[in-house]
């Protein structure tokens, strides 16, 4: 499958590579030299595309362009790790500039308005800027797509105290969007913050059910995030909190026992695969 991966133009057969490639190396982050392999494989990978498309559209281009290039340039910004690297400093330069004048730069960054936002904080500087910039942004916003694409961005900080104080400032009664997406992203859009989203999940938890449990979809996507972990100990830490919680958890019963199930799953894949995987990008120039 991935052996063409480099030459592929194709949005949808090239996105579901990228998902596929990424299941499986998101899998090996305790083996740092196979880790660092899979990222250098992924952008390799969407180097030909970021070249190919760069960040202007073309006025005749399909449909799925915007799509490949958003996602092409975002990915390829995450794997390269460099902030020197020269999409990286464009995509910074083009988030300050969307901040300084958010009305009148977001027309030029529509397309590829994810990759400047994620790209921003990942690469961001040690007093936190971008973070403090975009957080401003999600406060006078109005429109619920680019909060979420807010909070995405906003999660992928390197700053754990600034994510935790985004936690706690999440159940302000003025805060923009529900508490339950800030926890929710913050595991699922976070660069390795799976501990700290479980334990800020059960800290907070009467918070979260308090305001969630007669929600059928909101308990649901509560419950569903530890469903990351690949461990039998997790797993058992997992089942025994949801046991604790019983009374409170309402309409996400039914996902307590889909999240274990997932849990189990991945431990099993774990054991059968993921030294196949690690041998295999180790394996790789």
């Amino acid at each position: 499958m991935t052996q063409y991966a480099a030459k592929e133009t194709e949005y949808v057969v090239l996105v579901r590579i990228v998902a596929s490639v990424g299941g499986a190396g998101s899998n090996i982050k305790d083996d740092a030299a196979a880790y660092a392999k899979y990222k250098k494989y992924v952008a390799d990978m969407l180097k030909p595309r970021v070249d190919e498309l760069g960040w202007v559209a073309a006025a005749d281009e399909p449909i799925t362009k915007p799509m490949m290039r958003d996602m092409a340039l975002r990915n390829y910004c995450w794997a390269v790790g460099d902030g020197t690297n020269a999409v990286v400093v464009e995509a910074v330069k083009k988030f300050k500039a969307f901040a300084a004048d958010p009305k009148g730069q977001k027309s030029g960054i529509r397309d590829v308005f994810h990759t400047v936002l994620r790209t921003a904080i990942l690469y961001d500087d040690a007093d936190d800027s971008n973070w403090h910039a975009m957080w401003e942004l999600l406060q006078n916003s109005e429109w619920e797509a680019d909060q979420r694409a807010y909070i995405a961005s906003l999660c992928k900080s390197k700053n754990e105290l600034l994510l935790r104080r985004m936690i706690d400032d999440s159940f302000d009664e003025n805060a923009k969007s529900g508490s339950w997406r800030y926890i929710y992203y913050l595991m699922y859009y976070g660069v390795d913050r799976e501990e700290l989203a479980w334990e800020l999940l059960q800290t907070n938890w009467d918070k979260y059910a308090e305001s969630y449990n007669d929600t059928s979809f909101t308990m649901g996507y509560l419950v569903e995030i530890p469903e990351v972990f690949d461990t039998p100990a997790k797993k058992d830490e997992v089942a025994a909190f949801f046991a604790s919680k019983a009374d409170s958890i309402g309409t996400g019963k039914k996902t307590v026992n889909e999240t274990l199930a997932r849990i189990q799953y991945n431990i099993d894949w774990k054991a059968s695969n993921a030294q196949d995987v690690k041998d295999w990008f180790n394996a790789l120039p």
